[in-house]
């Protein structure tokens, strides 16, 4: 009995071994290469608020994984740090205000700091003038001015979010959020932003970062007079807008192409017209230590003075009273009330005219048309007041006196 269970045993081992060796002759050897994370692992993102939490490796195929990635990178932020999520996602059915604390997250965005550029920062200025008066007792320009300011930030780009989302606006809250240039009125006297309630201020970030800043202003800015051909005179005066913190290696004022400075229409200065207005740019060195240049703007304005009002209400009115006192010459000589009266009357009248009509006249140092004009009527009128005390004088040698004798 043994040897035949020994015997039983020895002949399923060999059929086994033959069995085995038909299979490696027969079988096709494989060319899929080895496993691996690299190859065939499929990185997904678990993404919450536009920000990378968590991610998870799970089997794919290659395709699968270059689809995944292509995705990812063309919904996503570029120029993250080690230290703030990575922005990514779809977000066109998110709020502005989601949107604007993902970009303003502290992490990727310092309100201090200029936005990085190669090139000085271009911010480019549009004004729109609504209201000029020029007070020349003062010598100054008072405006009312909206004026633009933009420039890119790509800091503040979303479009890589948000393909389909409309400009962010916002008001004074948001504007304190963002870098802002520092301008400044160079020859301002006195400035203030207007509003009833809230400061009248905007601004708007467009899907590529750039930003729009627009605020109303009410300026009072320098403006010195020559007033030697008044009222005959033309003046030039201008608002000179100074970026205060970067020199001109950092950041540039520039006008804008299209329509730098818009008048509006009802646009009306008492006692003066408006011939013409250019912007003009410059870079001004500014007395400091560090001998540096600071970008500026200038927006001048050439302006005449209206006549009408001082022919009417000062030349003809003092025409008049000089040919009033010429009256006393076809006086009687011995007519003494009437020809003082007439003089004397004359001459107060004509200087109550001219203290009228420079009461809110700057004292300057030098003599003006007007002053001249001024000087030939008092010297005319006075002598006519003369020409009676001579007239009376000869009269009265002329006369023969009877002397009566007893």
């Amino acid at each position: 009995m043994c040897p035949l269970v020994i015997t039983f045993i020895f002949l399923i081992a060999i059929i086994s071994d033959n069995c085995t060796e038909i299979g490696a002759v027969n079988a096709e050897p494989s060319h899929d290469p080895v496993p691996s994370l690299n190859t065939f692992d499929y990185v997904s993102v678990n993404i919450r608020n536009g920000s990378i939490y968590s991610t998870e490796t799970t089997a794919s195929h290659t395709t699968e994984l270059y689809s995944a990635t292509e995705f990812i990178s063309s919904n996503c932020e570029t120029n993250s740090t080690d230290n703030c999520p990575i922005l990514c996602g779809n977000f066109d059915d998110y709020s502005q205000n989601t949107i604007l604390d993902m970009l303003l997250d502290p992490c990727r965005y310092d309100s201090d700091v200029i936005p990085s550029s190669v090139n000085p920062l271009d911010v480019q200025v549009r004004v729109q003038v609504s209201y000029m008066d020029v007070d020349t007792e003062s010598q100054l320009l008072k405006t009312r001015l909206q004026v633009a300011f933009g420039y890119t930030d790509p800091r503040l780009a979303y479009h890589f979010l948000s393909p389909n989302k409309s400009a962010l606006m916002g008001e004074e809250i948001l504007i304190r959020r963002l870098w802002t240039p520092h301008i400044y009125v160079l020859n301002e006297k006195m400035s203030n932003v207007m509003g009833l309630d809230k400061s009248d201020m905007y601004v708007t970030i467009d899907p590529s970062g750039k930003v729009e800043l627009n605020q109303r202003i009410s300026l009072a800015t320098h403006c010195w007079m020559d007033l030697m051909k008044f009222p005959f005179d033309e003046q030039t005066c201008s608002v000179d807008f100074q970026l205060w913190s970067y020199d001109v290696s950092k950041a540039i004022l520039r006008w804008r192409k299209d329509n730098p400075v818009i008048l509006s229409p009802n646009l009306f200065i008492t006692e003066f017209d408006l011939n013409d207005y250019k912007a003009e740019e410059a870079a001004k060195l500014r007395s400091t230590d560090l001998n540096v240049h600071y970008s500026t703007l200038r927006l001048e304005f050439n302006v005449s003075r209206q006549i009408g009002y001082y022919i009417m209400d000062f030349f003809i009115p003092s025409i008049l009273l000089v040919i009033t006192s010429w009256v006393s010459f076809w006086l009687q000589a011995d007519a003494s009330p009437a020809r003082v009266a007439l003089g004397t009357s004359t001459m107060l009248a004509f200087i109550t005219l001219t203290l009228g009509q420079y009461s809110n006249f700057p004292k300057v140092p030098y003599v003006t048309l007007g002053e001249i004009w001024f000087i030939g009527c008092t010297i005319f009128i006075f002598l006519s007041i003369t020409e009676f005390a001579f007239a009376n004088v000869i009269w009265r040698r002329k006369q023969v006196v009877n002397i009566p004798q007893y």
